[in-house]
């Protein structure tokens, strides 16, 4: 099928050209039932979750254990995919039987790091607990889960991402990447829905109200897992959470219905819950709980029930979040980094020498940011082992370069472009050794601003339908990205530096009939005069919501 097929009936459905060109550009959609399925976000594209790897066993292990009153416990990751799915899995236990109520347990990113360790199985055998599930980790935690098992704990794992195949040592591995599941690309908030989803299935019958309910009211906690994890914004991904977005604004759970939707949304001018307010605001916040003390805080926010604890809870993480703000100031301007960069290979390293653990997958981004390369951040508690942060575009893959050097590390695990390892602070020079030794193919010279934005407009084309079309094709996220907009025929008819140190510009233009449209631009308040004299720039469309419901453009870039 020609892609000009796919253009007219987005023509045909009455999407602007513009927009239907967008649409058309998207290499997934390949013929018109595909952009049928893409626009329609219907349900009925969803898998079975008995489709995933050993979910039928995984299930009757967990009938098994609510029918027999066994102590169960959840094993959570500490970051927000893996708090989201722990709340997922922790109601949806505890509506599966009444009365029954699962322990949670998280490790302390500062002190244990990720995953299952045997010092956990020790605490977990004398608390006489009969099954783990691990939830957004797991895979590849070996001597802890055989130890588990040996010691009549059976341990199921419930997660995303990757490791060996082989995991017979565990009781079950439920995992997309795992037993060619038709979406390999869930986050583990998305598993662990799948698995209450079996679950309540299997007890009550896909026509039952109890399934229905279940289904429908964990969806909040599986949208900030899956906007939180980055994970591919396509597929199931793409379904669930533009049905989740939509739930959170009439969500039961006191979280969103007594404390963010005030805290984050001005309902006297009917503004939604949308991605940026997951990605910006609420992920951010649930992080900066395990970053700076434990990531219980911030379970114990999402699943308050009573208003005291909800208040409670939710403004201490508030607090938190505003110490990692300072802190990591205080870190990025610190004397003490040594950063290396290297020849071969895409790359800069930082040796923090701090002891500030949580922080440093923020300072890695940044470092990322800064210098258009991939980064990896190192800091140490005791001095002798360095734990490091890795975050990248994806020009290089971690997993596969940490996978290189395993014999080095005395762990790691992670993605593609985001992972993590430790070291010897004796092996450290071993380290940066091997990296100048990795050979790189360099990648095509990526192409300018220009020619990667996706709509060309002439600005007094702007207008409110046009952005309503481009936000109707949400969720936007990896896979899937917000069109990036070059503004034409632009005339900029207010400019101001605004923020404490006037590093922010705030502006505004005119856009279809004479509408006037703001604009932001963060970092760009030294060049106001530049900008001011541009009459073509780059931007992401919304809305603001500040003192009434207006359009807003995001700088990224200007010519």
């Amino acid at each position: 099928m020609s892609e000009s097929q796919i253009y007219n009936h987005c023509c045909d459905l009455g999407y602007h050209p513009l927009i239907s060109s967008f649409i058309d550009s998207q290499e997934f959609l390949k013929t018109t039932e595909d952009l049928q399925a893409f626009l329609a976000k219907n349900k009925k594209g969803l898998h079975s979750p008995f489709l995933l790897s050993h979910m039928t066993k995984a299930v009757e292990r967990v009938k098994k254990a609510l029918d027999s009153k066994e102590k169960v416990l959840i094993f959570g990751d500490f970051d927000a995919d893996g708090v989201s799915a722990t709340c997922i899995m922790y109601w949806g236990l505890r509506k599966a039987k009444k009365g029954f109520i699962p322990e949670v347990f998280f490790p302390n990113r500062l002190s244990e790091g990720h995953g299952l360790q045997d010092q956990h199985i020790e605490s977990f055998i004398k608390q006489d607990i009969n099954l783990i599930i691990t939830v957004d980790c797991g895979m590849g935690d070996k001597e802890a889960i055989t130890l588990a098992q040996s010691k009549g704990i059976d341990v199921i794992v419930v997660d995303h991402h990757m490791a060996d195949k082989d995991m017979d040592y565990a009781y079950a591995v439920v995992n997309p990447r795992h037993d060619d599941y038709p979406f390999p690309s869930l986050a583990g908030a998305g598993v662990s829905y799948k698995l209450i989803q079996g679950l309540h299935s299997s007890l009550f019958g896909e026509d039952s109200d109890s399934y229905k309910d279940v289904c429908e009211n964990l969806l909040d906690y599986l949208v900030i897992g899956t906007i939180g994890d980055l994970v591919s914004m396509t597929g199931e991904n793409r379904i669930l959470v533009s049905h989740g977005l939509q739930h959170m604004n009439q969500s039961n759970f006191p979280f969103l219905k007594d404390y963010w939707q005030y805290k984050i949304l001005k309902k006297q001018l009917n503004e939604t819950f949308n991605e940026e307010h997951i990605s910006f605001y609420m992920a951010p916040r649930i992080n900066a709980a395990s970053r700076l003390e434990d990531a219980k805080h911030a379970f114990n926010f999402l699943v308050s029930v009573s208003q005291k604890a909800l208040v409670k809870n939710g403004d201490y993480i508030e607090q938190l979040n505003e110490d990692r703000r300072s802190r990591l100031s205080a870190l990025e301007k610190s004397k003490e980094l040594e950063i290396f960069e290297f020849d071969n290979i895409p790359l800069v390293m930082v040796d923090t020498h701090s002891k500030e653990l949580g922080l440093l997958g923020l300072l890695a981004s940044r470092f990322n940011d800064l210098h258009d390369k991939s980064a990896i951040v190192l800091g140490s508690k005791d001095g002798e082992t360095l734990t490091a942060s890795c975050r990248g575009d994806g020009k290089i893959n971690f997993f596969n370069i940490l996978t290189s050097m395993n014999e080095l590390l005395t762990k790691y695990g992670g993605h593609k472009a985001a992972a993590g390892f430790s070291v010897k602070r004796e092996d450290f020079p071993k380290l940066v050794a091997k990296m100048k030794q990795i050979s790189f193919e360099e990648e095509e010279v990526e192409p300018t601003v220009e020619k990667i934005s996706d709509i060309e407009i002439d600005a007094r084309d702007l207008s409110e339908e046009f952005l309503d079309q481009i936000l109707s094709l949400g969720p936007f996220g990896e896979g899937f990205r917000k069109p990036l907009l070059k503004i034409t025929n632009l005339r900029i008819n207010f400019s101001k530096q605004i923020g404490k140190d006037g590093s922010t510009l705030s502006f505004g233009f005119k856009g279809h009939n004479n509408a006037t449209i703001r604009g932001i631009g963060f970092g760009y308040g030294e060049q106001l005069q530049q900008v001011k004299q541009s009459n073509q720039i780059y931007g992401y469309l919304s809305y603001n919501y500040f003192y009434k419901k207006e359009m807003q453009l995001r700088l990224v870039d200007f010519d």
